[in-house]
């Protein structure tokens, strides 16, 4: 899913969420059509946040998984299990 900016002829900007499905564009939800640029980021946002929360889509943290996966190599190779071996055993 993605959220797109249509441009239209009477030069206000809609703000859509779409999704592909066999090569074509499907809309899932319309936010709205505005001319001011700080409303339309507004709309963006909303629809990002639509995306997060839609049941059909999770989001992966990177971030969080990181976090965790070097929680584990320093437990793991820090003194945890391998803190015995080496030339001061």
């Amino acid at each position: 899913m993605f959220v797109r900016r249509k441009y239209n002829k009477s030069g206000s900007i809609s703000v859509q969420v779409l999704h592909k499905r066999g090569g074509r564009n499907v809309l899932v939800r319309s936010f709205g059509a505005l001319k001011v640029e700080a409303e339309v980021c507004e709309l963006e946002r909303q629809a990002s946040e639509f995306i997060r929360t839609y049941q059909g889509q999770m989001v992966f943290d990177f971030e969080a998984h990181l976090h965790q996966q070097r929680q584990m190599q320093l437990a793991v190779f820090g003194g945890g299990m391998f803190g015995g071996l080496g030339k001061n055993a």
